[in-house]
């Protein structure tokens, strides 16, 4: 499955770009179908593309299709410069030649999708001066989801640097989150995103925390429980009650246009969302509340870390076997969780899954945070084998 955010014709693999066959042919038949003199509405439906004309405009103005840092090439500049030129020679013919900038920040924006704007060189431009006059006396109708997405990754941002400023952090550990969890009461949603972060590490092979994979309304709360002590501030210095509402709404929102079901939303609440999430961003933006901090990875026993996971991830682990039971031998320590830390053990070349439960942690080391044991090795001793669940039993030596 495509995200929304990845261009059509590529994929996401352990974290790079790469091209999706099938789709970087229709891109190319695209382009040699629009050269041909075909519309774009036609194009689609010759090729069966769920697609609109503004779709099949974005594959054409798509400069990412001739190769950057990031995704591969699939096109020769010379076709794209000439699907160029072919758009422009159409815009003469169609008198769609006046360039009045819009003021838009997303190309996912209700009028790009459907071809009553059009981007050149990372800017949008209305087809007509008529469309321009109507946007003067209607604002833009920006996709919600879109929308959403930009509040979030602020209030997350703002959120991680003021933790880390205020209890002068270079990088927020488990522990710390298990902490302000606690604070906010939604401690009982940390063995959900601990599965969120273990299915990040093993489908994207990406490092995240519990604010990456957190919900929106959970990001809300902790801005709550802090708000006088650290993000009033950003806000005008205004009581929590004056913002309250707003933020809410936005994350309310969120989870209901994430998984298609923005019927739930009436036009009014997209509308009011919008705005909310336009107005927020923009009071951010004037502020050094989201800049971004150093962190602790930069440090070389956090590359270290970091490491050990990336390893921990993408092993493939045997079968436990009652031969194991008694064997002592060494733990690296992978990750933590809400129930422990999950590591691996190597024995005779093979591979083992297992994990020491955080009370073993905190008697064989009191007063150490557990977060500290991270990649680090131990010497462990197998106490039991559950060949049933596939388990090891361990005791830290």
């Amino acid at each position: 499955m495509r995200p929304g955010h990845v261009p059509y014709g590529y994929r996401i693999k352990d974290g790079a770009a790469v091209i999706h066959e099938d789709e970087a042919k229709n891109v190319e038949k695209i382009y040699e179908l629009y050269l041909s003199g075909m519309g774009l509405q036609g194009i689609a439906d010759t090729l069966g593309l769920d697609l609109f004309h503004g779709g099949v405009s974005r594959i054409i103005t798509n400069k990412k299709y001739l190769g950057t840092g990031f995704y591969p090439k699939i096109l020769d500049e010379e076709v794209f410069n000439k699907a160029s030129e072919e758009k422009q020679r159409r815009a003469v013919k169609l008198k769609r030649t006046d360039r009045i900038k819009v003021a838009t920040k997303e190309p996912a924006c209700y009028n790009f999708v459907m071809g009553y704007l059009y981007s050149e060189d990372e800017m949008y431009y209305s087809i007509s001066q008529h469309f321009t006059n109507a946007l003067r006396r209607m604002p833009l109708n920006i996709d919600t989801w879109t929308a959403i997405l930009g509040l979030e990754k602020k209030l997350k941002s703002m959120v991680r640097k003021q933790i880390m400023k205020n209890y002068s952090l270079e990088l927020i550990d488990y522990d710390m989150w298990i902490d302000i969890f606690e604070k906010i009461g939604a401690s009982g949603t940390l063995d959900t995103y601990d599965k969120f972060i273990a299915d990040s590490m093993n489908e994207y092979k990406c490092d995240v925390d519990m604010l990456d994979v957190c919900s929106m309304d959970v990001a809300v709360s902790i801005i709550q429980f802090y708000w006088e002590e650290w993000f009033s501030q950003f806000f005008n210095n205004d009581s929590w009650d004056k913002w309250e509402y707003k933020l809410r709404l936005c994350a309310s929102a969120r989870n209901p246009m994430a998984h298609g079901h923005e019927e739930f939303l009436s036009t009014e609440a997209k509308a009011s969302v919008n705005e909310h999430c336009d107005s927020i961003i923009k009071l951010l933006s004037k502020t050094n509340a989201c800049v971004d901090v150093a962190t602790e990875l930069k440090k070389e026993e956090n590359i270290k870390k970091s490491n050990v996971r990336r390893r921990y991830y993408a092993m493939s682990f045997d079968n436990v076997s009652a031969e194991l039971q008694g064997r002592n031998c060494v733990m690296t320590a992978a990750e933590q969780n809400n129930k422990g830390i999950k590591g691996f053990i190597s024995l005779d070349g093979k591979n083992y899954n297992c994990t020491v439960g955080k009370n073993k942690w905190l008697q064989k080391y009191p007063g150490t945070p557990i977060s500290t044991h991270v990649g680090n090795d131990y010497n462990v001793t197998i106490t039991l084998v559950n060949e049933t669940q596939n388990t090891l039993q361990i005791e830290l030596a």
